[in-house]
């Protein structure tokens, strides 16, 4: 079957707007190549985030899990100050966050919802959707998303944004 791998960038010019266009060229698929890795399956949401960065041309380390992203990957927005490109994060049902997606704007974040497809969504939609407290799980957040996060890289001691 042909894989669609998606428009080629060039890194040195990387601004939100071709970064999000080149994640919206993704949706519906399920299938793509990741460098010399095949999905056959596709990707989880975060295989998606790293893919799609990847892409960008981002060579510093890209943790693997929404948690570990969330943790120690990018800068911390606050929600009024959220862009297009930056990091949306989610925690169903297990105390800590395990979903991620890119925000296409203000309002719509792509992301990978199972394996069956890239999405767009509105943020309206999952907004103050309550977590489930499971048994024996410490809750720390009541209601999605739980953040976000802009892409940065790292410049000696500082942080530096990525897409600009």
């Amino acid at each position: 079957s042909d894989l669609y791998l998606g428009p080629v960038f060039d890194a040195k010019e990387m601004e939100k707007e071709k970064f999000v266009s080149m994640a919206l060229s993704f949706i519906g698929c399920a299938e793509i190549n990741f460098g010399d890795q095949f999905v056959e399956d596709g990707f989880d949401c975060s295989g998606f985030v790293r893919f799609l960065l990847k892409k960008a041309g981002y060579t510093n380390h890209i943790p693997r899990y929404a948690n570990e992203i969330f943790d120690s990957f990018g800068t911390s927005v606050h929600e009024p100050c959220r862009e297009m490109g930056d990091l949306i994060f989610f925690s169903y049902k297990k105390g800590f966050p395990n979903h991620v997606g890119v925000l296409v704007s203000k309002d719509d974040y792509i992301h990978l919802p199972s394996r069956h497809g890239v999405k767009v969504v509105c943020v309206d939609s999952i907004r103050w959707k309550i977590i489930q407290p499971q048994v024996g799980v410490p809750q720390i957040y009541s209601s999605n998303p739980i953040g976000f996060k802009r892409i940065t890289v790292k410049n000696g001691r500082y942080q530096q944004i990525f897409l600009k």
